[in-house]
């Protein structure tokens, strides 16, 4: 019985259990502390993460809108010196676009071969900006590549259609068209390609450039406007993709990944040759070899090898500011090509659109911002259109005026002075002839920059 009793006492006892009590809440409340720290170290790095992000954000946007101020400038000084004769010929296109095609990065750096005046002010300048973290801006001119639009068949294409035909029936004529620009820079692409890669190769063997050309004519036409052999083709490869067609031009040249038919691989040929944006511009002293053998079809890898030696000479550069300085190379220099020949494959080429000069009005800006260990990219498509030629009937109304007040003035003279009526017809006939000489070398004037596209990265 005694040692039941005790048994019993001891269960009774209840002696000791509110430190069992204290021992769990502590060991609970510690899992919820260390818990609540974790998820506030957490938080805390998501925090400082998203500042960072900010931050860099903001120096991207910051090296965007230095950018603009560049090309804004580069516009101002464009048409001063389109304004100045005497300037224009004192400073070249190569100087010219120093304004904008030398890239910046800050911090600024510096070396051991610059003066201690010019560490003094780059020092002064990190002190005084407001700026937190890194930058690198660089911009880059691609007025130079074809535009995809240009393939578009014309909304008024029926009443063009005769003329068109007769035009396209001729082998020489179709090879100044745009469309078949890119299919040139696709075919030769193609079979680069083919020759270095064996995978490729077997891929692509059997593979019809025109009828990718097809597909993205087909693609930004109006359903109306466009129909070619390849029409009914296009037409069941589309039905079969659960999209709708655009029958528009192309907002940017990444559309081309919706296009039936076209790949990564295939687009990774032409990509950095084509745009979807502004009037094709292209500046001879930034073509490459690709958009070389378009221009020059009868010229050899040899010739081409020369030809950027000759051009991009580091100890005597070359600048190619204008066609007659291409065509005094091709013809003269390398005879590539006869002189007729090359005055009309030009001319044909103007016809159909390409336009040549070393003025850009296309660019791509390329804007990076960090700060610690947060990156944010910015490209940019900018364009500076020129401003449009006048009307033909804002040209008419002004000649139209012209006469009449030459004509009152004309009276009003021969009431005063008879005898000067000689002179004056003298005076005005050569007026006129220095008023259309002025129309005939009215200077371009560039609108401001402006942001068509935009890619975060």
């Amino acid at each position: 019985m005694s040692k039941s009793k005790s048994f019993h006492q001891i269960i009774k006892n209840q002696r000791g259990i509110a430190i069992l009590m204290v021992l769990t809440s502590v060991t609970i409340l510690t899992a919820l502390l260390a818990e609540f720290t974790f998820e506030t170290k957490v938080n805390k790095i998501k925090s400082y993460n998203l500042q960072e992000k900010l931050q860099a954000k903001l120096n991207a946007e910051a090296a965007l809108a230095f950018a603009m101020a560049r090309l804004r400038l580069y516009k101002e000084s464009f048409n001063t010196l389109e304004g100045n004769k005497d300037a224009k010929n004192f400073v070249g296109p190569e100087i010219l676009n120093q304004i904008w095609e030398i890239p910046f990065v800050y911090p600024i750096p510096t070396n051991s071969k610059m003066s201690a005046r010019a560490k003094a002010a780059i020092e002064k300048f990190s002190k005084e900006t407001l700026l937190q973290g890194q930058l690198q801006l660089t911009i880059r001119n691609i007025s130079n590549l074809i535009n995809l639009n240009l393939l578009r068949a014309p909304i008024l294409s029926e009443a063009n259609n005769e003329n068109e035909n007769q035009n396209n029936n001729d082998e020489d004529t179709q090879q100044f068209t745009p469309d078949y620009q890119v299919f040139e820079l696709l075919r030769n692409g193609i079979q680069n390609k083919r020759e270095t890669d064996d995978f490729f190769d077997d891929k692509y063997a059997s593979l019809d450039p025109n009828l990718l050309i097809s597909s993205i004519k087909y693609f930004i036409s109006e359903r109306t406007t466009y129909d070619d052999a390849n029409t009914a083709i296009l037409v069941n490869d589309y039905g079969n993709i659960p999209m709708a067609l655009k029958h528009t031009p192309f907002q940017s040249k990444s559309e081309l990944y919706l296009l039936a038919g076209w790949d990564d691989e295939l687009i990774s040929l032409i990509e950095n040759e084509v745009t979807a944006h502004g009037a094709v511009m292209i500046d001879l002293n930034k073509i490459n070899d690709k958009m070389l053998r378009v221009l020059i079809p009868n010229i050899n890898d040899e010739q081409i090898k020369e030809f950027f030696e000759y051009r991009d000479d580091p100890e005597n550069p070359h600048f190619i500011n204008s066609l007659e300085d291409l065509r005094k190379y091709i013809v003269d220099t390398a005879r590539v090509m006869e002189s007729d020949v090359f005055d009309d494959r030009f001319d044909k080429l103007k016809k159909n659109g390409l336009l040549f000069g070393p003025s850009p009005t296309l660019f791509e800006v390329k804007a990076v911002g960090k700060f610690n260990r947060a990156t944010y990219n910015l490209t940019a498509i900018v364009t500076i259109p020129a401003e449009p030629e006048p009307s033909q009937e804002d040209i008419q109304e002004a000649q139209q005026n012209n006469q009449e007040g030459t004509t009152l003035s004309q009276a009003e003279n021969e009431n005063e002075n008879e005898n000067e009526n000689e002179n004056e017809n003298e005076n005005e006939n050569s007026n006129r002839q220095n008023n259309s000489n002025n129309q005939q070398e009215k200077p371009i004037k560039l609108m401001e920059p402006r942001i068509v596209e935009v890619f975060i990265d």
